[in-house]
């Protein structure tokens, strides 16, 4: 019995969270082909410890890194609360929709889209963004 617990308990799977990061292959279109990877996301970690971390680890001079949301990549839980919102302002969104997480999705997509035909997308700034711009949209206002 104590020889199939310790089986059992070792096939346990353990959450690995993730985040997917990309870059332009042509920098005079920096919302346009992406290319990119995933990268292991420490617990605690900055936003800015971690694009460190990646241009250190892939590049040897990016001058644009866009990061997407954390995951799990084990898929065995759920993105936590405190971050939905990791990296938001190194986002390609709205050039980019997330179909790894319900955030930045097409319902964000299309939440955008309804106020800027409303001439007013701060709501939307301040409710996802932290009341800035992300990267994408800085990059390339005409979404």
């Amino acid at each position: 019995m104590l020889v199939l617990s310790i089986i059992l308990s070792s096939c346990t799977k353990e959450p690995n969270f993730v985040v997917n990061f990309s870059y332009p292959i042509d920098e005079n279109d920096p919302t346009g082909v992406q290319g990119g990877s995933n990268f292991t996301y420490i617990e605690g970690e900055s936003v800015e410890t971690l694009v460190s971390r990646i241009k250190r680890e892939h590049f040897k001079h990016p001058n644009i890194l866009f990061i997407g949301p954390v995951y799990d990549l084990s898929q065995v839980e759920e993105t936590p609360d405190h971050l939905k919102n990791y990296g938001v302002k190194y986002s390609l969104f709205p050039y980019a929709i997330s179909s790894i997480s319900d955030h930045f999705g097409w319902d964000h997509y299309d939440e955008l889209k309804e106020q800027q035909a409303n001439n007013n997308i701060q709501p939307f700034l301040d409710k996802y963004c932290e009341g800035d711009s992300t990267l994408g949209m800085k990059l390339n206002p005409k979404f």
